[in-house]
Parts: C-alpha cells; sequence; structure tokens
C-alpha cells in the first residue's frame, strides 16, 4: 500500500520539505475542524492564521470530474461552509494525516530525533547504530539515574564494543524533543482521540484510530507511548468521565493493533517503550468503571490486548514484566469474582440492555480466562507488595485462592448437566462451544498455574484427585496431564528448595557463553547502585572462584574497564568506583590476607617493640625536639629498604589466585595499552594491596586490637606507603621537598619492582611450595548477599537490561540469559522473607544444658525442616511479656498431634533456650482439645527429662485457658504423676475468658488465636440451662451443664466446680461449628438429642425444649457451610519421590469411577505418569485422545496395572501406600475396598523398608496405623482387611513380622486397655497367628516375659501400680486372643503360659481377671485338640467344666459375674461396665487360689507327658522361671513365684537353699512365711497345709 511505501522513504531535504508542508496545512484543517460547530459557521481565524497568509487547499473527488475548491482565510471575514465543503475538508485532513503518519520517520531525522527505520534494510550495523543512537535518545527523559552526572555505560567486551553505548544522563535537553513537529503532530492527534463534536467526532476519532493503528511509521512510536503515558491518570489519581472512557476504549485498540501488526523495524522503534506500565493504567482505568455495556467491552479489549501483549512478550520492554503479569492476573481474577457475584443479583437486569450485557459477561469471561492462561504461563506467584515479607505461606494462599476460583468456574459451567445431546439452536451450539472452550482456557490457566508454583500448588491441590465431586476430579487429572505433557519438573518440591534456587542463581550468574562473554556481569556493571558495589564485588569474587571461573571472571571485568578507558590516559585505569576496581580490591583482600599476615606482621611487629627510640618523621615542620632529621631519614630509609626485600623475596608464597589476578590484569592492559601494563599491575598491587595494610594493619589482622601502632609508628607507615606508591606508579617525589631524599632509592629499586610484577604475572611454570592455592568458601550468606543485592536494585537492572537490549536487539543468544534472571529472581522472591526465618541455632552456655538433652537436639536437627517448623510454630510460640515482667510461652493443645510430639519438644526447647536467664509464663489454650492432642507418655517422660529442675522452677505461672472435661481426666492422672511437683509448688490459674487474662498480660502482648477467642466475641444465639449431659465414658454420668449456642460452635459450661492439678476451676466442653455433623432427636425419648460430630463421637443432652435446640444448632452448621468454599485444599508436604506414587494413586483410584470422563481422564493421567517417570517400559499403556471410552468393570484391569507396578517399581511402594491410605478414609466403602484390592501387590514390599532409615520405619508404622484405624472405624471392612491386607504381611520374614507385632504392642499400650484400638490389634494378631503361629506366639510370649521380669527394675509394693502396668494388661489380652484355637503354640509354650498365668492371676479390675481365666480355659482347650488320647481328653474336659463353676470364679477373684467370656470381650470404653471396678486389699487372691491354679496346671502336665512330644521339659522351664522370679527383689511377683515353687519343686540344692535364707534376712516377713511354706512341701507334713492357711499373698 501507499502507506506501506512511505514508511520506507528515507530522508532527504525534498521528503522534508513535503512532509512540513503538508504538516502546515494539516495545522490548519485542524484547527477548522476543531472549531466547527454543526449550527454556525466556522470562527473567524485567528490572527497568527492570517499572518501566514496560509491558503487551504481542499480537494474534493467527485465521479467523473476534479473539482479544486480554494478557501482563502482574510482577517474579518467568516467564510461560509457547506456541507459538500466540509466533506471535502474532512476527506482531505483524513489523506493528510494517514500522508503525515506514515512519513514521519524524515522529520524526526531532520529534528535531530532520527527514526529507527530509515531503510528498507534495518538489519546492517549502519542502520543498527542509527537505530540506537535514536533509541536511546527517546529513553533518555524516562530513564532514572543515581545523579544527574552519572554515566550509564551499556556494553562491554572485546566483542561488543562496536555496538558501545554511552548516556549522559545530564546532557540531555528533554524540552527540545517535546517541541519537535514530529512530536507536536502525534500528540496533537492523540489529543484527537477524545474529539467530542456532535457531527464530526465519531468521523475524526474513526480515522485518528485508523492512522494510528494501520499507518503510523515506527520512528513515532516512542511519541505515541510517551504522549500516550502522560495522558492516562495513575492509579491513585483515577477520576471517571464519558471523555476519558472514550479515549481508553480507543488507546487500547490502537495498542492491540500496532501489537499485532508489529515487524522487527517496529520492535526495534519500541524497544525504549516500558509497555506494562502503560497497560497497567489502562487496566486500572477498566477497573474503576461501573458496570455498563461500554465498560465490559473496555475490559474484554484489554484482556485481548494483554493476549496480544503474551503472544509477542519477548519482543517488548518492561519495567516489571513479573510483578507486572502478577497484578494483571489478581485484578482479572477480580473481574472473574465480580462477574460471578453479580450474575445472582438482579442488577443485570435492571441495567439498560441488560440480555446483551449478560451476553458480554460470558465473552469477558472467555477472554479474561484466556488472558490469564498466557498471564500465567511460567509465572511464578507473587504477594503484593504489601504483602511481600510475608513468605510462601502468602504465595501458598494466592495459590489457593486462584485455584479455587478456577474450580468455582468449572462447577458453575459444567456442574449437573454434561454435552447436549442435540443441541436444539445455533444459539446453544455456539453456547454449547463457548462453555468448552472457557473450561479448556480454565484448564490451560490451572496448568500453567501448577507447572510455574509445583512446590507451593501441587501439596495444596493433590486431594482434589478424591473430591467427592466427579467433575472437579476429572478437571484436576486433566490439569495433571497438561502439566505432564509441558514437561514439568518437581525439585522444587524438595525441602531444600530455596537452597537449589540460590544454587540456580549462582550457577546462572557465573554461566559464560560459548563466545567466552558474560552478559550478566556486564548487565551488573552497568545497573548495580555504587553503594552495592562492594558487595556485589566481593561474592561474585568468591562464586566465580569456587565454580573455578576466576580466570574468566577477571578477564570479564577488567576488560570492561579498559574497554570504557579506551579514549582516556592509560594512568587512568583502575582509578574510579567500576565494579572491576571493586573486583580487584575484593581480591586483594579475601586471597591475600594470610600472605599479608605472614609477610608483614613480623615487620610490623618489630615496628611496634622499637617505636620509643625509633622515629620516621621526616618533614621538618612537624619534627620534635628530640628528634633528628637525619637519623629519622635512616630509619625511614631502612624502613622501605626492609619492606621492599621482606616483598620481593616473598614471591613465593603468593597465592594462586593473585597471581591469577596480576596475570589477568597484565594481559587485558597490554592488549590496549602494552607500555604501561607492567605499571598497572605494580601500581595495583601496592596501591590496593600493600599500602592500605600499612595504613590500617588492625583491619587485615596484622596487629590486634589491643596493641594498635602508636602515632610515630603510624605516621612511618604512612611515610613508608607513600615511598612504595612511588615506586610502583615509577615517579619520583617532585612536589613534597622532604620526600626528595628518597628519589635515590627509588631509582634504584625501580627495575627490582618490575622485575617482581613481571614474576608474579607470569602464570608459571611454578617450583614445588610456589604458588600455593588459597581455598575459598561459599557460603549460604554469600548467596543471600547477592539476591538481596539484586533485589535492592531491582529498578536499576530493569533499566538497564531495557537500554542494553537496545544496543544489542538482534542478539538473542544475549538476551534470553537476562530475561532467566528476573524469572530466577520472582521464584526465589523477597530475600527478606528468607531472612526472618527462625534460627535454631543454640547457645551452649545456657542454663537449659545437659547431655541428654544435646543428644536429643542433634538426633532430632534431620527431621526439622520448613514445613516441621511451621506446625511446631502452631502449636508452641513465644508472645511478649506478662504485667510481672515474665516472658510469656502459649500452648495450643488443639493443635498438637501424637506424629508431632517430639519435633514440638525439640522447637519448644530451642525456643525455651532464648530466655533462659530469665522467669517465664506458660498460657495453655485447651479450646476444643480432645483426647486425641493430649501429650503422649513419651513427650511428657522427655519433657521431664530433658528441661532441668532449674529451668522448671523459672516457671512462674501456669494459665490454663477454658479447662475442658478432657483434659481435666489427663491432668489429673497421666500428667499430674509426671508433673505432681506442680501442685503447691507453681501457681496454676484457671482462665475462662480473655477479660480475665488481662489482669495479668496487658491486651496488647496478648497473641491468642482467633478461633479461640471467637466463641467470646461472635454473635451469642441463645443460652440453654439448665440442661443434663450424659457421659457413657464414665459408667453413665450425668452433669448438669449451661448450653451456649453462638455463631462459632456449641459450648457446655458445667455447673460444678472441678479440680485440675489442684485448682477448684469451672470447665467448658468447646465445640467448634466446623466439627459438628449433625444433630438429631431420638426416637421414644421426650427429651434427649444427639449431636454427631465429625470425628465419629456424639453428645448425648437432655432438655426439655429439644426441637428449639436442633433448629439452632442446624442454623448454625448451615450457616458455616454457606461461608465456606466448596472444597478445602490440603497442605501436605510433598516431596519430589512423593509425586510418581501420589499421581499414580490418583489414576487408579478414579479408573474405576462412575463417569466415563472420569476414568479417560485417569487413563490420560496414568499414561502421563508412565511416561514422565518411565514406568513400566514395557507396558502397553498408551496415550490415546480424551475421548477413549474405558469401562467401568476394569478393576482386574487395576489390579493387574498395580501388580505390574508394584513387582517392577518397587521404589514408589511408601509413596503409593501413603497416599493410597490418605484417599482411603476420605472414601466411601465400594472405594475402600478397591483401594485395598490393588494396594494389596505392594505390601510385600514394605519388608525392604522396615530394615532401612529410620525415616522409612516410621512410614511403614504410619501405613500400619492407617490400617488399624481403618479396621475400627469401617467395621465393614475388617474382615477384609483380616483376609487381604493381615494375611499377606504374616507371610513375610521373622524380622518384619517382629516389627510390626512390636509396634502392635506398643500401639496398644499407648492406647490403653479398655480402648477400642488395642482391642483391634489383639484380633489381628490373631490372624497373624494363622498364618505363622509358632513366631506369633513366641514372640507374644517373650515379650510378656521381658516385661514382668522388668517389673523388677523399679519395684512396687503393687504391680498395677507399676508404671508398666498398662503394657503388662495390653499384651495379656493379646495372649487372650492367641490361647484360642492353638494360635499360642501351647505345645511349645505351656511352661511359659503358666508362670505368666500364676503371676497375673487375681490382679487388676475385672476384665484383666476374667482375661487370665479365658487363657486358663483356651489353653486347655488347646491341648484337648492337639491330644489323640480319649484319656487325657476327657480329663481336660472335665477340668474345663470345673473352670466354669463359681468356686473357680472366686478362686481368679472375679465376683458378680454370670459368664467370664461376656465380660472379657466387653472391653471398649464406650461398653465396659468394670472399668473402673476396683478389688481392695482383703479381696486379693489368696495363697488358697495361687495353689488351686498351680496345682491344675501341675495335674495337666504331668497328664500330658506321655502323650505330647517336649513334654518331659515342662517342668523344668515352669521351675526355671519361677526361681529366677523369686531370687529377685520384686515384691507383687516374688511372693507369688516362692509358693508356686513350693509346690513344683521336686527336690532343692543345698545352693540354692542357701540363696533363699539368704533373702530370708532381708525381706518381709510375709516373704519369710513364704519360704517357710515352701520348705514345708518336701516335708509332705500338715505344716503345709498349716502354713497356708496362716499367710495370705498381699499380707
Amino acid at each position: 500500500t501507499i502507506c506501506t511505501i512511505l514508511k520506507d522513504v528515507v530522508y532527504t531535504p525534498g521528503s522534508f520539505m513535503a512532509w512540513e508542508d503538508t504538516l502546515s496545512s494539516w495545522k490548519s484543517l485542524t484547527t477548522i475542524l476543531k472549531s466547527y460547530d454543526h449550527d454556525e459557521s466556522p470562527p473567524p481565524p485567528q490572527p497568527d492564521m492570517h499572518k501566514l497568509g496560509a491558503e487551504v487547499i481542499m480537494r474534493g473527488r467527485r465521479v467523473g470530474s476534479s473539482v479544486k475548491t480554494t478557501l482563502t482565510l482574510r482577517p474579518q471575514q467568516a467564510p461560509e461552509m457547506t456541507d459538500e465543503d466540509l466533506q471535502h475538508v474532512i476527506t482531505e485532513w483524513t489523506n493528510m494525516s494517514g500522508f503525515l503518519c506514515a512519513l514521519g520517520g524524515v522529520s524526526s531525522v531532520h529534528h535531530g530525533v532520527r527514526p529507527l527505520s530509515l531503510v528498507p534494510s534495518a538489519s546492517s550495523v549502519e542502520s543498527l547504530n542509527t537505530l540506537n543512537v535514536y533509541s536511546s535518545q527517546c529513553a533518555m527523559a524516562r530513564s532514572n539515574s543515581f545523579t544527574s552526572h552519572d554515566q550509564l555505560s551499556v556494553g562491554g567486551g572485546r566483542s561488543r564494543s562496536k555496538f558501545r553505548l554511552s548516556i549522559n544522563m545530564g546532557s540531555y535537553n528533554a524540552e527540545e524533543s517535546n517541541v519537535s513537529n514530529c512530536s507536536l503532530f502525534v500528540e496533537e492527534l492523540v489529543s484527537l482521540l477524545t474529539y467530542g463534536n456532535e457531527r464530526l467526532g465519531v468521523k475524526v476519532r474513526e480515522t485518528v484510530k485508523e492512522v494510528l493503528s494501520y499507518g503510523l511509521s515506527p520512528a513515532l512510536y516512542p511519541h505515541f507511548f510517551q504522549k500516550v503515558d502522560s495522558v492516562l491518570q495513575p492509579k491513585e489519581k483515577i477520576q471517571t468521565s464519558d471523555q476519558q472512557t472514550t479515549f481508553i476504549d480507543q488507546i487500547t485498540m490502537i495498542i492491540q493493533h500496532i501489537l499485532e501488526l508489529r515487524s522487527e523495524t517496529a520492535t526495534i522503534a519500541m524497544v525504549n517503550v516500558k509497555m506494562d506500565l502503560i497497560i497497567s493504567k489502562l487496566i486500572n482505568y477498566a477497573d474503576q468503571l461501573p458496570l455498563s455495556k461500554q465498560a465490559i467491552s473496555i475490559k474484554i479489549k484489554l484482556c485481548q490486548l494483554l493476549q496480544t501483549m503474551m503472544d509477542c512478550r519477548t519482543d517488548l520492554s518492561y519495567h516489571h514484566q513479573m510483578r507486572f503479569r502478577n497484578e494483571a492476573v489478581e485484578r482479572l481474577m477480580e473481574w472473574l469474582t465480580s462477574r460471578k457475584e453479580k450474575k445472582g443479583s438482579s442488577f443485570v437486569d435492571l441495567l439498560p440492555q441488560g440480555a446483551q450485557v449478560s451476553s458480554l459477561l460470558q465473552d469477558l469471561d472467555m477472554a479474561s480466562m484466556k488472558a490469564v492462561a498466557l498471564l500465567l504461563d511460567g509465572l511464578p506467584l507473587q504477594p503484593p507488595e504489601s504483602s511481600e515479607r510475608s513468605g510462601s505461606d502468602e504465595k501458598g494462599k494466592l495459590f489457593f485462592k486462584y485455584f479455587n476460583l478456577f474450580m468455582e468456574l468449572i462447577r458453575e459451567h459444567f456442574g449437573g448437566h454434561t454435552t447436549l445431546a442435540s443441541p436444539e439452536s445455533i444459539q446453544q451450539q455456539q453456547q454449547q462451544r463457548n462453555v468448552f472452550s472457557l473450561k479448556q482456557y480454565t484448564i490451560t490457566a490451572m496448568s500453567n498455574m501448577l507447572m510455574a508454583n509445583i512446590e507451593c500448588g501441587l501439596s495444596h491441590a493433590v486431594n482434589l484427585g478424591y473430591h467427592e465431586e466427579v467433575l472437579l476430579r476429572t478437571t484436576f487429572m486433566d490439569v495433571l496431564t497438561s502439566v505432564f505433557k509441558k514437561g514439568v519438573e518437581f525439585g522444587s518440591l524438595a525441602d531444600n528448595n530455596l537452597a537449589n534456587r540460590y544454587s540456580q542463581l549462582v550457577e546462572f550468574v557465573t554461566t559464560v557463553t560459548e563466545d567466552g562473554d558474560m552478559p550478566i556481569i556486564t548487565l551488573f556493571s552497568e545497573a548495580i547502585h555504587p553503594n552495592n558495589m562492594d558487595e556485589l564485588a566481593r561474592v561474585l569474587v568468591i562464586m566465580f572462584d569456587c565454580n573455578h571461573k576466576l580466570t574468566d571472571f577477571l578477564l570479564k571485568v577488567f576488560q570492561m574497564e579498559v574497554s570504557s578507558s579506551a579514549n582516556y590516559r592509560s594512568d587512568a585505569l583502575f582509578r574510579g568506583n567500576s565494579l572491576a576496581c571493586k573486583v580487584l580490591s575484593q581480591c586483594f583482600k579475601i586471597f591475600g590476607s594470610y600472605y599479608l599476615q605472614a609477610e608483614l606482621r613480623p615487620l610490623i611487629q618489630k615496628m611496634l617493640q622499637s617505636h620509643k627510640y625509633r622515629h620516621f618523621e621526616v618533614d621538618p615542620v612537624k619534627l620534635q625536639d628530640e628528634e633528628k632529621l637525619l637519623d629519622n631519614q635512616k630509619n625511614l630509609l631502612r624502613l622501605a629498604q626492609s619492606f621492599l626485600d621482606a616483598i620481593i623475596h616473598s614471591l613465593p608464597g603468593i597465592p594462586l589466585q593473585l597471581r591469577t589476578v596480576c596475570h589477568c590484569l597484565f594481559t587485558v592492559v597490554a592488549n590496549s595499552f602494552p607500555d604501561t601494563a607492567l605499571d598497572t599491575v605494580n601500581s595495583a598491587f601496592f596501591l590496593r594491596f600493600i599500602s592500605p595494610a600499612l595504613v590500617s594493619p588492625e583491619i587485615y589482622g596484622i596487629v590486634s586490637g589491643d596493641r594498635l601502632p602508636s602515632p610515630r609508628t603510624q605516621r612511618g607507615l604512612m611515610l613508608l606507603s607513600k615511598i612504595l606508591q612511588n615506586l610502583a606508579n615509577h615517579v619520583v617525589f617532585k612536589k613534597e621537598k622532604h620526600m626528595l631524599v628518597f628519589n635515590d632509592f627509588l631509582k634504584e629499586n625501580f627495575e627490582r619492582s618490575r622485575n617482581f610484577v613481571t614474576k608474579i604475572s607470569s602464570m608459571g611454570p611454578y617450583e614445588e611450595g610456589e604458588a600455593i592455592d588459597s581455598i575459598s568458601f561459599m557460603k549460604e550468606s554469600d548467596k543471600f548477599s547477592l539476591h538481596q543485592v539484586l533485589w535492592d536494585n531491582e529498578d536499576h537492572l530493569s533499566n538497564a537490561i531495557i537500554a542494553m537490549r537496545s544496543v544489542s536487539f538482534n542478539d538473542r543468544a544475549w538476551y534470553q540469559p537476562v530475561q532467566r534472571l528476573e524469572t530466577i529472581l520472582a521464584q526465589l522472591g523477597s530475600p527478606y522473607q528468607h531472612n526472618r526465618k527462625v534460627s535454631l541455632g543454640l547457645r551452649r552456655n545456657t542454663t537449659i544444658s545437659s547431655a541428654q538433652l544435646e543428644t536429643f537436639l542433634e538426633s532430632m536437627a534431620p527431621e526439622v525442616d520448613d514445613h516441621v517448623l511451621k506446625q511446631a510454630r502452631k502449636v508452641f510460640y513465644h508472645g511478649g511479656t506478662s504485667k510481672a515482667g515474665h516472658q510469656v510461652f502459649y500452648c495450643v493443645l488443639r493443635k498438637l498431634y501424637p506424629d508431632m510430639s517430639n519435633k514440638v519438644l525439640y522447637y519448644a526447647v530451642s525456643l525455651m533456650r532464648k530466655f533462659t536467664d530469665k522467669s517465664f509464663d506458660l498460657v495453655v489454650d485447651l479450646t476444643m482439645s480432645t483426647s486425641t492432642n493430649e501429650p503422649d507418655l513419651e513427650l511428657l517422660i522427655n519433657f521431664a527429662v530433658l528441661v532441668p529442675e532449674l529451668t522448671m522452677c523459672q516457671m512462674e505461672t501456669i494459665y490454663l485457658y477454658n479447662c475442658n472435661r478432657s483434659f481435666k481426666r489427663f491432668a489429673n492422672q497421666l500428667a499430674y504423676r509426671i508433673f505432681s511437683h506442680m501442685k503447691g509448688a507453681k501457681k496454676v490459674v484457671a482462665i475462662d475468658n480473655v477479660a480475665r487474662l488481662y489482669q495479668y498480660i496487658d491486651e496488647s502482648n496478648i497473641i491468642l488465636s482467633k478461633t479461640s477467642q471467637s466463641f467470646e466475641e461472635d454473635k451469642l444465639i441463645k443460652i440453654y440451662s439448665p440442661c443434663q449431659l450424659l457421659c457413657s465414658d464414665e459408667g453413665c454420668n450425668k452433669y448438669y451443664v449451661r448450653m451456649k449456642i453462638s455463631e462459632s460452635g456449641l459450648m457446655l459450661i458445667y455447673s460444678e466446680r472441678m479440680q485440675v492439678f489442684g485448682v477448684s476451676m469451672h470447665i467448658k466442653d468447646i465445640y467448634h461449628v466446623s466439627i459438628i455433623k449433625e444433630a438429631q432427636a431420638i426416637d421414644n425419648e421426650p427429651m434427649k438429642l444427639l449431636v454427631r460430630l465429625t470425628d465419629g463421637h456424639a453428645i448425648t443432652l437432655l432438655y426439655e425444649d429439644k426441637a428449639t435446640v436442633l433448629q439452632h444448632i442446624y442454623y448454625i452448621t448451615s450457616r458455616w457451610q454457606s461461608q465456606q468454599p466448596y472444597m478445602q485444599l490440603s497442605e501436605r508436604k510433598l516431596q519430589p519421590k512423593d509425586v510418581p506414587g501420589t499421581l499414580l494413586n490418583i489414576a487408579l483410584f478414579n479408573l474405576c469411577g462412575s463417569d466415563v470422563v472420569q476414568r479417560a481422564a485417569a487413563y490420560q493421567l496414568l499414561c502421563a505418569v508412565k511416561k514422565s517417570f518411565q514406568l513400566l517400559p514395557d507396558s502397553k499403556i498408551i496415550s490415546t485422545a480424551q475421548g477413549l471410552h474405558v469401562p467401568a468393570n476394569n478393576i482386574l484391569f487395576v489390579k493387574e496395572i498395580s501388580t505390574k507396578l508394584a513387582e517392577k517399581e518397587k521404589q514408589l511402594t511408601l509413596e503409593l501406600l501413603s497416599e493410597a491410605l490418605t484417599s482411603l478414609q476420605k472414601s466411601g466403602t465400594a472405594n475402600k475396598q478397591l483401594i485395598l484390592l490393588y494396594i494389596k501387590p505392594w505390601l510385600v514390599n514394605l519388608e525392604k523398608y522396615n530394615s532401612g532409615e529410620e525415616r522409612e520405619k516410621k512410614k511403614v508404622h504410619n501405613i500400619l496405623g492407617v490400617f488399624v484405624q481403618l479396621g475400627i472405624s469401617s467395621p465393614e471392612l475388617s474382615s477384609m482387611l483380616q483376609a487381604e491386607i493381615w494375611s499377606s504381611l504374616a507371610t513375610m520374614s521373622p524380622d518384619f513380622l517382629s516389627s510390626v507385632l512390636d509396634y502392635f504392642f506398643k500401639t496398644g499400650s499407648n492406647a490403653g486397655l479398655y480402648s477400642v484400638k488395642a482391642e483391634t490389634l489383639a484380633e489381628t494378631a490373631v490372624t497373624l497367628a494363622s498364618v505363622n503361629t509358632q513366631l506369633v506366639a513366641s514372640i507374644t510370649v517373650n515379650a510378656m516375659l521381658k516385661l514382668l521380669e522388668e517389673t523388677s527394675k523399679e519395684p512396687t509394693l503393687m504391680l498395677n501400680h507399676h508404671f508398666l502396668w498398662s503394657q503388662i494388661t495390653v499384651l495379656a489380652r493379646f495372649i487372650h486372643r492367641l490361647t484360642f484355637h492353638n494360635k499360642i503354640d501351647v505345645l511349645r509354650t505351656l511352661p511359659e503360659l503358666c508362670y505368666i498365668t500364676t503371676m497375673l492371676m487375681g490382679q487388676g479390675d475385672t476384665l484383666l481377671r476374667t482375661t487370665m481365666h479365658g487363657i486358663v480355659l483356651n489353653i486347655l482347650h488347646s491341648l484337648t485338640m492337639l491330644s489323640h488320647c480319649d484319656k487325657l481328653v476327657e480329663l481336660l474336659s472335665l477340668k474345663m467344666v470345673e473352670l466354669e463353676l463359681p468356686k473357680w470364679y472366686l478362686q481368679f477373684g472375679i465376683q458378680q459375674v454370670k459368664s467370664s467370656a461376656t465380660v472379657s470381650f466387653q472391653s471398649s470404653k464406650m461398653e465396659h461396665p468394670h472399668r473402673h471396678s476396683s478389688i481392695s486389699d482383703k479381696d486379693s487372691v489368696n495363697i488358697h487360689s495361687l495353689t488351686a491354679i498351680t496345682e491344675l496346671f501341675s495335674e495337666v502336665m504331668e497328664a500330658c507327658i506321655e502323650h505330647f512330644k517336649g513334654s518331659n521339659t515342662w517342668f523344668e522351664r515352669w521351675h526355671q522361671l519361677t526361681m529366677k522370679s523369686a531370687l529377685v527383689y520384686n515384691p507383687p511377683l516374688q511372693s507369688r513365684s516362692f509358693l508356686a515353687l513350693g509346690y513344683i519343686t521336686k527336690t532343692m540344692p543345698d545352693e540354692t537353699l542357701a540363696k533363699i535364707l539368704k533373702i530370708l534376712g532381708k525381706v518381709h516377713y510375709a516373704t519369710t512365711a513364704f519360704c517357710y511354706a515352701s520348705v514345708c512341701v518336701h516335708t509332705h507334713t500338715h505344716a503345709r497345709t498349716h502354713a497356708y492357711s496362716q499367710v495370705d499373698i498381699k499380707a
């Protein structure tokens, strides 16, 4: 076209005159148009126009002829203008506008602002140089400098010297540029975009938009964007108006067209335009517009502009690209949110053309989401500037916010319906296509965001793979598949992600291109502020040296310095504050400190020793009375000679890095200034290395702080420094006459110094022991310093990047690494958030210090990462001081879980060590805490052991906030035993409201969570009183309570005060609304209602008006649910190695889903995971189109795939099982069965990890724990678990099975005798024994024997008072289960079982006594099963019948029980009626009972000896166990052992009898009586019966 040809016209005087002449006419026509009113004739011309004598030629074209009309404007004459004349004016004005826009480049050349496109080929060096000059001048007015006289030198390096650009910030005259004709022309055009004439306005605006969009010469782009930028209002000053809105609308379309039609020439022209600043202003204005058709239309156009901008983002320049994109995403997401909010209201319907607005809103959805998808591509999320120091938590919240909104959009458009089978109209077809397009854009946006923020995104979103809504699950799998196809990396999930990011930064900064260039170093030299240059130089020197690139780095920076001084004198080299000068100084400081100390310290120490009688002042004016000039001159001369000799002779000891510095310096300078290269090195060595050390020896560690040089010595060192500097510069003294005496010395040593410099500038060969490599270390603090320097100079870096980009625009290989720098900095975020991390560096010299404590801290340190610390800080934290001046610590018990115990203890002790010299108070927040949050025994014991008593004495007060009944039971039992010293020794204060806490701690210093305080602050619904609370876990006790219902939840306040730690207080149970599942009335119970909780527990209440209570509870739960997002993302911490197993489980889990689209998405995800992680290379799983028909009944396929994976990819076992069990807990029964089926093949791999690291062992135990808990929470799966899972585990190696049983025993003991968990574990042990009876029986019995033996280490008078009692009772329950049907291997374990029974029968409560009775019955039953002798079977059967008689119940201490079996299986907390029953001392089992059971076992053994192999050793083994127990002091067992021993012993050696007699003198009378009774056994006289009748076991 003509415009294209005109754009390529080069500058000539003729072309310029044509442009100027046309511009003059155009101005006149513009004046006419601007003054035109359709109701009146134009006003008279202005006087200045008459002087011009301008004649406006208006040409109008008609069909078949041409008419020329001349209109001459004369003073005092208003010309008449017809409609035809007006049309001619408009036509001519339009043509002139297009001509001036297209030919505008020639004007910019004439005015000294040379355009970027003067010749058709802009690729040549000559044209590029021309373009660079123009580009730089356009950028001058907008560039920021450090001072008004600073120079910004861009480029550098030998390979780029011809493109070098030097910009003097202070020499630019902005006013001249602003008044150039081309600038004024563009300014006038832009102003016409708001032309508001009713008749001509639309025509003029459209014309201007057309010529600016398509006809504007690239040379005028800088003028156009500068004008637009000046017209647009900043965010804080935006005032909307119709005129301004029209302008925004027009400008948006113009910029859109300019970017769409960009060419290489146009791109170069816009290189200095910071496009993000202009677009931000447009978005900010649109954001202020009220909802209207025009406002929505503008927003749509802006979204389209952002799309175009992202498509060509590598061709544009930005002020802060990442920040702009984050802000744009935030704004567009707000548009989507506001649209969603208004869609449900009637606001849109009330607007004029409401239907059209609604349609536009849908278009805005589409445009916004498409733009957001492009903006999020490779974008690390950054919180707003106001939150930038809040760290990764804010980034995670931002990700959650966006991801949640994306899911809401998917749900809104696809929830409840699928594809229309046959759309009825074209409109419906289009609507359906739009909906599916929106879904694809949303999925693209989600995948782009997840891919760029995988470190915080995947952990938050992974649970969506199991969401209850199939649509959301399917969408998330589509997102994951898309991420895999794009090639995502999961390394950023690691705990050391921050360290890896810093390593990437270091690697990137130290990168050397193939041609030896370092573009990042060039950038740093131009952009970093002088105040930060020293720190930058120090860090760079260390980094390049540690990466073995020091030589390349030095050559680069020295070449940059020499190139910048090419037009100046050589003696000006390395004299300023450039990067090269700073690097040179830092090299000498880093690599030369040891050398200085080794060579100069002896000489300076000698000066210090002789400073009283040696003087060095040579200036006659400054001589003191006792000093002689000649002597001082000789002293200084000898000093200079000695120092010079020492330096020259120290050549072998100069470190290799220093010689490298000198060599690089010599090499670079010699290329440009061959005659002065040695002098430059000489000057640098002495000026920047030796002289500073002489003047300030204390800084370099040459002298210590307590032996600083005296003023006389300091003066001598100063004068010595002058002499050496002149020696280095090869100049003699001229101006300072008192120094002339040293010129002979200088002349004599000039050559020596040159020879010395020549040697240190060479790079070998070196002799042995010469040029030793100095070791430098790069610390994490050095990386942080680099990050901080770059962050603080972000604006300067941006400006320098733009300037350098304009110089080397065609060198994309150079620009790409510069762009990468911005991405790395965005990923790192603010350096200050990393600096604020809590440091757990522990001080050794503190009160809290012990060998056990240090061992504990060292062992825990590897397990404590950032994620663990984040969780621990929620449980325990420091919060200011109390009114008494004590430090205050807070413990939020509800956030403590069993697996966190040691980690929280580690953090708490570490935090407390900082305040060990001060008294402190402890605020325990018990709000909503349950038995799940109670610290376990191990934690409390560790705390008591690790924290010395001295530290506990510093605890002044304990504040119990919102104490509940659960903690009351805990405090009065387990915890009270361990911290019994707190009673009376510490002040325990009950706090039932925050106002009372104000009495002790200032309100401003209280740091309680908002959740805890919400029950006092939220709106109160109603208080019901009196109510009755039924507590079935306490034997159906009833408590009178006041029930308070608020918006936060339910609170039960007990009427009676209760004792906690010896303090009387009101107790209240608080249940947050989030854990209330439902409330329901109990049929046939007029006052009874049940409140079910999400953890499976229930609250039973009695109240007259229960209907009102139910109504209010329903209200608060419904209200809370309506305010929550429809999904909650998880916060699990994923590691890189967790990803394959986690995502594989999501795919396998969903492959059997109910929806065909869900199954297809799951298959695609399976294929993507397989390909990405190279799993099952021989498998035929191939990715296909999305529409794959996957059948619903493919359980066998899933199991087959899982089996292959388990066999070939064993390394995924722990991660897949952990993820599978996580999903299992959130699934229904059918899905749980599916999960159990496909994880079964993986169980065999657990054996490998059980013998591995401690962390892996913990994971194995966690997996076992989930199986156990599943059996408790899902009784319907119990049979499947026993048959499929536990039976599979039982087939593994003895070591693994032993580990499993050990876990069972410990877990059951922690849960307690009455717990459902302990009973479930015992039942599970039966399954294990069914597969491997001998091993399970041996492990279980030996564990019980070991426990009984350990009770003697800390003996108690009563066995049930021993701290191992809980473990003994639970293990007895295991044996109780295993004895049935010979799962205890009775033939091998009978002696041990007899011993255990005699030691435990009659002990404990009713449950344990019935348990022991059941064990004896089951033993006899097992022997009966194994016997082939009818007589023996008859005897054993008779004994079993006798055991069921009441008299035998009494022998076992069982009273008021009809059936022992019935009681022994009522073991849960909720059911057992005898839990709190106790037996007094007088009810204890007596001698007759123990004799009876001993006789029973003896009789059975004697009867079985002839029938069972190996039974001949039974008595001997029983005797050995009993004898061992009898000879050890342990009252509960020793007395029983003596009695049993007296009966089963047939003969007793003298030495054994001697031991027994020795014990008689040391023990209680009762033991003496038992010993006597045991001896009487051998006489077979009446004395035995007499002894038995007189002595009671307990007595």
